[in-house]
């Protein structure tokens, strides 16, 4: 087996064990080419600075989602219709 299968596999197994399965699943490609590669501190930085505009975007996508359907429930739509457009589910919105 290459070192790279074995990381692969060894990212599967961590993922089927709950080690890091959370972050393990969103960044296993990640994960791997970092392990693979030769690690250089200038590509480390840009990869945390990209992971982190990305959860910047998704942070402000949800709260763009809860503002809708704020504005929604206001103007007295249902709660199943709120959740159907915005993709937040029914308990989320009667908790609004």
């Amino acid at each position: 087996m290459s070192l790279e299968e074995a990381i692969r596999k060894t990212v599967l197994d961590c993922i089927g064990q709950n080690i890091l399965k959370e972050y393990l699943e969103k960044h296993k490609k990640v994960v791997v080419n970092m392990i693979v590669a030769e690690w250089d501190m200038d590509i480390a930085l840009k990869v945390q600075e990209e992971e982190s505009e990305v959860r910047g975007f998704e942070n402000g996508m949800a709260n763009e989602r809860r503002k809708t359907a704020r504005a929604m429930k206001a103007e007295g739509m249902d709660a199943d219709t709120i959740a159907r457009i915005t993709g937040l589910t029914v308990d989320d919105i009667l908790r609004m």
